[in-house]
């Protein structure tokens, strides 16, 4: 009784049970273009969500220190040929980004709320 519910389960015994678990289809472990890039921002998106980064100018230059590791990424991706308008835009949400960092290290020295 218990072979035969096996059998119905899709259990399969003897020969069979070495083909069955092989491998049919070769699983990518190559990452995309673009990824170290991605990844640097959404460490420091982790670490803007804490709330607890220490003080603000050390925010200010961890995104200082993040934008320009993604600079460099960007050089790399550009010699391997990925299209200039790209990484232009690329450069642009960066150098956004740093503005941002530099309001943020300016709230120190001026009275804001800390939420609008």
């Amino acid at each position: 009784m218990i072979k035969l519910l096996f059998h119905r389960a899709g259990v399969v015994h003897g020969k069979n049970l070495a083909r069955r678990w092989t491998r049919t289809k070769e699983i990518l472990v190559e990452k995309p273009k673009g990824y170290v890039i991605s990844d640097y921002l959404e460490k420091l998106e982790s670490l803007m969500e804490r709330g607890n980064f220490g003080s603000t100018e050390l925010l200010a230059k961890t995104g200082e220190i993040v934008a320009e590791a993604a600079r460099g990424e960007a050089e790399v991706l550009r010699e391997e040929g990925v299209d200039d308008r790209l990484i232009t835009e690329l450069s642009r949400v960066l150098r956004l980004m740093e503005m941002d960092m530099a309001m943020v290290k300016a709230q120190r020295f001026f009275n804001f709320p800390k939420s609008i």
